[in-house]
């Protein structure tokens, strides 16, 4: 016999965390697949072309598919992984890597050249 022991959270629990209903939407595996392919989808478009302009269509999908919460979290833990990349190729050029190309590569950000995700 299976027993459920947490109930899926309604809108009214959810609150204001901007993932209403997320329990009901992200409960099957078809749907957490799916969020998880259209981030693959925006991050590999941003990774050829360094553009939310170009790679909007994928950026809408993956907001419009993944809950808040996890958006924030995919793209907090990808910006960490792009910083400790990095900070390793410039310690392996010995300190010699053109800050441009790293900007460009997103690695770095400036208030000048902003670059996202």
């Amino acid at each position: 016999r299976i027993q459920i022991l947490f109930e899926p959270m309604t809108t009214t629990q959810a609150g204001d965390s901007g993932d209403e209903g997320l329990h009901s939407r992200m409960a099957n595996r078809t749907s957490r697949k799916e969020c998880w392919q259209k981030r693959d989808l925006f991050y590999k478009c941003m990774d050829e072309n360094n553009s939310e302009d170009i790679c909007r269509g994928e950026k809408t999908a993956y907001y419009e598919v993944c809950p808040m919460s996890w958006v924030k979290h995919f793209n907090k833990i990808r910006m960490q992984e792009k910083y400790k990349k990095g900070i390793e190729k410039y310690k392996a050029s010995g300190g010699k890597v053109n800050m441009e190309t790293l900007r460009d590569e997103g690695n770095l950000t400036s208030k000048t050249n902003k670059t996202s995700i």
